[in-house]
């Protein structure tokens, strides 16, 4: 089988990450509209409001139990699961990349939140780690969104 070329949204959080680009809706900046919510799981900024959708925003660094930076951006994806965008709060956005197929390889399952690490790719020299949306937003995660919100 031959190797194709995928774009991806690279990006940092405590590391060096990427998404497909086909899954980002958009970034924001402006992130000064963030609106806390009680009863959200401590690693969840907020909501956001984006065009008539109120959005979820999880922090990448506290998912993965990392110190917070000073300044974030909110990179707001489609969920394929429940058809509704969730935005991650990341460092900063670094660049759209080709990323060859061949190249992306499967993840050690010895990784601790290798559950949600789709494959490790080798850029320049740093590896990258491409997530999967769907599996940062647990079902956890949206039945407490569900429930905060309804309060």
């Amino acid at each position: 089988m031959q190797s194709t070329e995928e774009k991806y949204l690279t990006f940092e959080a405590g590391g060096l990450y990427a998404v497909p680009i086909c899954r980002v809706r958009e970034i924001l900046n402006n992130t000064a509209g963030i609106t806390p919510v009680p009863g959200f799981p401590s690693y969840a900024r907020g909501i956001i409001q984006l065009r008539g959708d109120v959005v979820p925003v999880i922090d990448l660094r506290r998912r993965f139990g990392v110190e917070e930076p000073a300044s974030f951006c909110v990179v707001v994806m489609e969920n394929e699961m429940t058809d509704e965008p969730v935005g991650f709060a990341v460092d900063r956005v670094c660049a759209v990349e080709d990323m060859l197929t061949d190249d992306i390889k499967k993840p050690p399952r010895l990784i601790k939140g290798a559950d949600y690490i789709e494959g490790v790719c080798r850029k320049d020299d740093a590896l990258v780690l491409i997530l999967s949306p769907e599996r940062l937003v647990t079902k956890e995660f949206m039945d407490a969104v569900g429930s905060a919100l309804k309060k």
